[in-house]
C-alpha cells in the first residue's frame, strides 16, 4: 500500500486575517496620501498688473502666500502694479506656498539736461544717451549756425526714456526786414512780467523775446525785473515802472485759475491818458491771435498796479491758465513763447501807429 505525502501546515486563521487587514490599511494609507496630496495643491492666481495690495489679497485667497522680491522701473507698469510673478499664473503650488512678486516703481524720470548753447551734434548724442527722442527744427538766428538755441522740454523738467525732445537749432542770420518789421525808433516801452515762479518762467521768457524784437526795431525796453528775480516784490516793479518815460506798456502774467486761453486788457484811463491808443493794440492783439490760432478773448480795461502808475497806454495779456492743462502745455513750448512774442510786437507796432520799415 503506498504511503501519502504530507500534507503542508496549515496557515494559521489569524495570520490570514492579520494579512488581510494590513494589505487593506496599506491601500486605504496610500490613497488617502494620494488624496491629501491633491487637496493640498492649487492653482496659483494672475497677479501681474495688479496693485501689490490686490495682488496680495488673490494670492492669500488662494492660500498661498505673497512675498515681495523687490522693484523695478517699468514705462509700461504704473507704479505700484505687479510686474512679474514666480511660480507663474496657472502652475500648481502647495497650499501654503510662497509666490515671489516684483512691483514696479514706476517710470524712471530724470532732469532735462542743459544743452542750451551746444553743438547740435553733441545736445543730439548726450540726450539720445538717455533714451530721449531727439528732433530738431532750424531758426533763423545770428548765433553761430548749428547752435541749440532752447530745448522743449525746458533744461530741468522731469522727462523719462521715450520723451520727445524738440531742439531749436541756429540757422542762416535774416535779413533786416525780416528781423524787424516796424520802426521803433524813438519808441520805449516798458514790460512788466509777473513773477509766478513757474519752470519755465513764462511771463519773462515772453518778455524777453518781445524786448529783442523791439530793441533790434530801434526801441527801448524797460523790464521791471531780471530772469533770476522770480520773487521781485510788486513794490519795486511799481516803483521802475514810475520812474520810467514809457511810451507804452505791457503786463504778462498767468493766471492761476479760471478758464483756458489768453485774455486781452487795456489799462482805464489814467492821468488824462487816452485810451485810443491802448483800445488800438489790443484790438491788433485779439486779431494777431486769431491768425495764429491761440485761443483769447477780450475782457475790457483793467485796474492793473503797473498800468496804473504809467502815463503812458497800456494792455495786460494773461497768457493762459494754470488750471487748464492745455496751456501749461503751452507754457513749456518756445514756439509758443515765439509766437506770443511776435503777435504783441506787431500789435504793438500797428497800434503805435509805427510804419513798417
Amino acid at each position: 500500500m503506498r504511503s501519502r505525502p504530507p500534507r503542508p501546515p496549515l496557515i494559521p486563521r489569524w495570520i490570514v486575517i492579520s494579512a488581510s487587514a494590513f494589505v487593506a490599511a496599506s491601500i486605504i494609507a496610500a490613497a488617502g496620501v494620494v488624496i491629501a496630496s491633491r487637496s493640498s495643491a492649487v492653482v496659483v492666481p494672475a497677479v501681474v498688473g495688479l496693485r501689490e495690495p490686490d495682488a496680495v489679497n488673490s494670492l492669500q485667497k488662494a492660500g498661498l502666500v505673497a512675498e515681495n522680491a523687490g522693484t523695478l522701473f517699468s514705462n509700461d507698469v504704473p507704479r505700484g502694479a505687479v510686474i512679474s510673478q514666480d511660480p507663474s499664473a496657472g502652475s500648481t503650488a502647495r497650499r501654503g506656498a510662497v509666490v515671489r512678486i516684483v512691483v514696479s516703481a514706476g517710470a524712471e524720470t530724470i532732469s532735462m539736461p542743459d544743452v542750451i548753447g551746444l553743438a547740435a551734434d553733441d545736445a543730439m548724442r548726450q540726450l539720445q544717451a538717455l533714451g530721449l527722442v531727439v528732433s530738431t527744427q532750424v531758426v533763423e538766428s545770428q548765433l553761430a549756425s548749428g547752435t541749440v538755441l532752447e530745448s522743449f522740454p525746458a533744461p530741468g523738467a522731469e522727462v523719462r526714456s521715450g520723451t520727445p525732445v524738440r531742439l531749436s537749432i541756429a540757422g542762416q542770420p535774416p535779413a533786416a526786414s525780416q528781423l524787424a518789421q516796424y520802426s521803433f525808433v524813438g519808441v520805449a516801452v516798458i514790460i512788466d512780467p509777473v513773477p509766478r515762479g513757474l519752470t519755465p518762467d513764462t511771463p519773462y521768457e515772453v518778455a524777453r523775446r518781445l524786448r529783442a524784437l523791439i530793441e533790434a526795431s530801434g526801441g527801448k525796453v524797460v523790464v521791471t525785473r531780471s530772469a533770476s528775480a522770480t520773487s521781485s516784490a510788486l513794490a519795486d516793479r511799481v516803483a521802475a515802472a514810475r520812474q520810467s518815460t514809457a511810451t507804452a506798456a505791457v503786463v504778462l502774467d498767468v493766471a492761476s485759475s479760471g478758464p483756458a486761453g489768453i485774455s486781452i486788457a487795456r489799462s482805464r484811463v489814467t492821468q488824462g491818458v487816452p485810451d485810443a491808443v491802448a483800445s488800438a493794440v489790443a484790438s491788433a492783439l485779439a486779431e494777431g491771435f486769431a491768425t495764429a490760432g491761440l485761443p483769447h478773448r477780450d475782457s475790457g480795461q483793467v485796474a492793473d498796479p503797473i498800468l496804473s502808475v504809467v502815463a503812458c497806454p497800456g494792455v495786460r495779456v494773461i497768457l493762459g491758465s494754470l488750471s487748464d492743462q492745455a496751456d501749461v502745455a503751452r507754457f513749456g513750448d518756445p514756439d509758443w513763447a515765439d509766437t506770443v512774442a511776435r503777435v504783441v510786437y506787431r500789435a504793438l507796432g500797428r497800434g503805435l501807429g509805427r510804419g513798417p520799415r
